[in-house]
């Protein structure tokens, strides 16, 4: 009898104290959570709130006749975020390479001259390459907020038979080099 009733209450001692840390748990939890969003949301610039996978172009450029009116633009900026060796063998006529991989510690020169308020468009290989848009926040995080992305990159152009440039030049200098 003593046992059974020992057995019992080792039982119901448990069972409380493991809802009790669940509670607690869940309680931690709510409040970093909570916190964060505050604390982000007083932020100046605050972090977006989805992986980087996730990222949606802001305003895309979806065909190549919006893509023209923009270019005939003159304070319009075109930037290739593919690898320069791919720049190399072909781009957008007028574009200039900015490698969307590389950890830039500050912006280009070409980007510190340029009007905050000048529309940059960048582009990558095709609509399901991330790097186009990956770099679109890169230069909104350099305060350049006017920044759209072409989603059909150069294969898009390809596919419209547009000519490509293939005389890069030097490779463009970033203040960090």
């Amino acid at each position: 009898m003593a046992k059974v009733i020992f057995t019992n209450l080792w039982r119901t001692f448990f069972k409380s104290l493991y809802s009790e840390l669940l509670f607690w748990m869940a309680a931690i939890i709510f409040a970093a959570a909570f916190s964060s969003y505050l604390f982000n949301s007083l932020r100046s610039e605050p972090f977006p709130w989805v992986w980087p996978g996730q990222i949606e172009a802001k305003a895309p450029i979806e065909d190549l006749d919006e893509l023209d009116r923009l270019l005939a633009l003159n304070d319009t900026l075109l930037l290739d975020a593919r690898d320069y060796r791919l720049y190399q063998l072909g781009h957008i006529p007028g574009a200039i390479s900015l490698e969307a991989d590389k950890a830039y510690l500050s912006p280009p020169l070409f980007l510190i001259s340029l009007d905050p308020n000048a529309l940059v468009v960048t582009y990558c290989s095709e609509s399901l390459c991330p790097l186009g848009e990956k770099l679109a926040e890169i230069v909104r995080g350099w305060g350049h907020k006017n920044t759209r992305v072409f989603l059909a990159g150069i294969d898009g152009w390809l596919s419209a038979a547009r000519p490509l440039e293939q005389d890069p030049g030097p490779k463009p200098q970033n203040i960090d080099d």
